[in-house]
């Protein structure tokens, strides 16, 4: 009888050995759920690449958000909502992101705005800047002091190759922009790209300084 090959026995081992050869690096993603600012200051510090920090449900009130991460394009570090729509920022709360390859999705600010300075999202914090960065899915909401001459801006797109997409913003009833492109004079094309956002309720302010 003619003796049958292991051909298709190594075949097997091989592919075998090449699909467990990934999980390693597979297994380094992680989800962390946080419910205070304390928890997500410690994720952040700990995100690898492919890894989502998920933020509770509820009022976060008088939040900082410093959302510094080094994603990888394959593998961008996301922040988001437990449920979009529902994790809700509101008094003296600001975000910032930094970093590389960072994605911020389902956040909604709302209320009387208390933040003391003129920014409310960044992508920026100081001078670490933020390139191939996105907020997604986001609303800011009546997000406005109580006076109407205090000029403060909701969103701030700085850096290179940064995106806001499918963004909700409502009523904002101060001076300042809705979301300002800053450049510098000069500067190589920044590539931002913004689109399908939702901007409405803005009322005319006369002589108003963008």
């Amino acid at each position: 009888m003619p003796r049958k090959s292991g051909t298709g026995l190594c075949c097997w081992t091989l592919c075998a050995f090449l699909m467990l050869a990934g999980t390693p690096d597979e297994a380094k993603s992680a989800t962390t759920s946080v419910c205070s600012v304390a928890e997500l200051n410690a994720a952040v510090s700990a995100a690898g690449p492919g890894d989502v920090i998920k933020m509770c449900n509820g009022n976060w009130a008088d939040a900082k958000i410093v959302f510094s991460v080094r994603g990888q394009s394959d593998g961008p570090i996301r922040l988001e909502a437990e449920t979009p729509g529902q994790v809700i920022l509101t008094g003296s709360s600001q975000l910032f992101i930094t970093g590389n390859f960072a994605i911020v999705d389902g956040l909604t600010f709302k209320g009387k705005s208390t933040v003391s300075d003129y920014r409310i999202i960044q992508f920026q914090n100081g001078t670490d800047g933020c390139s191939d960065c996105r907020l997604t899915n986001t609303s800011v909401l009546e997000y406005s002091p109580a006076d109407s001459q205090k000029n403060t801006k909701w969103v701030i797109v700085q850096g290179a190759r940064n995106r806001v997409d499918h963004c909700h913003f409502r009523g904002k009833t101060n001076l300042g922009a809705m979301l300002q492109v800053k450049i510098r004079e000069f500067s190589k094309p920044n590539d931002h790209r913004i689109d399908h956002n939702f901007f409405e309720n803005r009322p005319d302010l006369r002589g108003e300084q963008n």
